[in-house]
């Protein structure tokens, strides 16, 4: 079995929401620290003004997503918007929250609604 930072694991579950049998022995345990995700959603959120990385297209075309998308505002607000695609795969935005004053409360709130208290069954620790 080759050995894959622990942080690549956590990582591709945030992502997908899943890690395979094999994956999941290499993360070594049957849960992640809510630092670690909100460490890779911050990570994301300095680096591309949003989570997960959202880019409109010159062409104003919809793309399919479901789930929370945390975005920063000029303002410097971070505001939560929930994706939901409709029967004819057009994506839907819709305030979840508002704005939050800070990164850190955005996250928490995130992690809370789009993930609960674990991800695919693996347990998300309060840290």
């Amino acid at each position: 079995m080759t050995l894959v930072p622990r942080r690549w694991l956590v990582e591709k579950l945030v992502w997908e929401s899943h890690l395979n049998v094999q994956e999941r022995q290499m993360l070594g345990s049957a849960s992640v620290k809510r630092s670690e995700i909100r460490d890779i959603i911050k990570g994301y959120l300095d680096a591309d003004g949003s989570f997960p990385p959202v880019k409109p297209s010159s062409a104003g075309e919809a793309f399919a997503y479901e789930g929370y998308i945390l975005q920063k505002t000029s303002s410097g607000k971070f505001k939560l918007i929930g994706q939901e695609n409709s029967a004819y795969g057009i994506s839907h935005g819709h305030d979840a929250k508002g704005e939050f004053a800070d990164a850190d409360t955005a996250i928490n709130e995130l992690i809370k609604r789009q993930y609960g208290a674990d991800i695919d069954g693996i347990a998300i620790e309060m840290d």
